[in-house]
């Protein structure tokens, strides 16, 4: 991997300051509505290999069920989400109040987790602010611990790292993170997995919108180490601005009497199938450029071709 030269590190981390600096000028609402109505379509025009692929995605993910118009206006609503998550992890929290809603079923699941031995292991997706849910804790301040990749830039990452952390959530990195999150777990602290995107061949192949996808077994993995729960989870955004929705699917617990294999492969199919289940009716909300579908099974039998061109 190239080195990345000292310049470049200071200019990115530099204009991610930089825009924090003018975002806080703004009340926070105006500059929501900014990255929605002009920084999103920007990104849209701009990004063309990301608007590429995300159409590619949508045309894998839903095939004939949506129309091109239709998939035209998801990848232009993304593009807006995203400039507007940006926006939110920026201006939290913001001056004006913000709202959690949460369904019977959800809450349900929450009050069950928390009286519960062992806290369970969260795993969500990049759908709807993500950001927004760790910091938040899930909208209920849960004192979470969170693994998450670390960034190539480390004065960026020092600084994101330090913004993730300004409420109730810690942050580790994800390479060595099943002991580190194996211990916050005993201590009786519930963990958060970002568990949406490809492992390359570090991952196990489940169905996600019907097509094979190497997922992390990590979820999996740390359910049948300790015992914990695995609860899918998701905060969506809904109407105004600093306005979401919390969901939190019931536990998958671990069978220990089962093969070890087996388990996990089970386990990874329940959590994925519920997050794809919410992207399916968040649509505009997920990122549909990232290469979720790269990583080919091996067998024949699954698909004969590529989904994506070597570069």
């Amino acid at each position: 991997m190239k080195k990345r030269g000292w310049s470049r590190d200071m200019l990115e981390y530099l204009a991610a300051r930089l825009a924090c600096v003018i975002l806080g000028v703004w009340p926070a609402d105006p500059a929501v509505g900014f990255a929605r109505a002009v920084a999103g379509p920007v990104l849209y025009t701009i990004l063309r290999e990301a608007r590429r692929d995300g159409r590619k995605h949508l045309d894998l993910a839903f095939a004939s069920t949506l129309g091109d118009s239709e998939k035209r206006l998801i990848l232009r609503r993304m593009f807006s989400h995203l400039a507007q998550t940006s926006v939110e992890f920026f201006c939290w929290p913001p001056t004006a109040p913000s709202q959690f809603r949460m369904d019977n079923e959800s809450s349900a699941v929450l009050r069950r987790v928390r009286h519960a031995r062992i806290p369970p292991i969260f795993v969500t997706a990049h759908l709807g602010s993500w950001e927004v849910f760790g910091l938040t804790g899930g909208g209920v301040s849960l004192p979470v611990k969170t693994a998450a990749r670390r960034l190539d830039n480390p004065r960026l990452e020092a600084w994101i790292k330090a913004r993730r952390e300004a409420g109730s959530q810690r942050m580790c990195p994800t390479r060595g993170c099943v002991t580190v999150l194996s211990r916050a777990l005993r201590r009786g602290q519930p963990v958060v997995l970002l568990a949406d995107q490809n492992q390359g061949r570090h991952g196990i192949f489940v169905n996600f919108f019907g097509i094979p996808a190497s997922t992390t077994p990590t979820p999996a993995l740390l359910s049948l180490r300790t015992g914990a729960p695995v609860v899918a989870c998701c905060l969506v955004r809904e109407g105004a601005p600093f306005r979401f929705r919390a969901f939190f699917a019931p536990p998958i617990y671990p069978d220990a009497r089962r093969p070890r294999e087996a388990e996990v492969l089970r386990i990874t199919q329940e959590y994925t199938l519920i997050l794809e289940n919410w992207i399916r009716r968040y649509p505009e909300q997920w990122l549909w450029p990232h290469r979720r579908w790269r990583t080919r099974p091996t067998s024949s039998m699954i698909l004969d071709t590529p989904l994506y061109a070597e570069r």
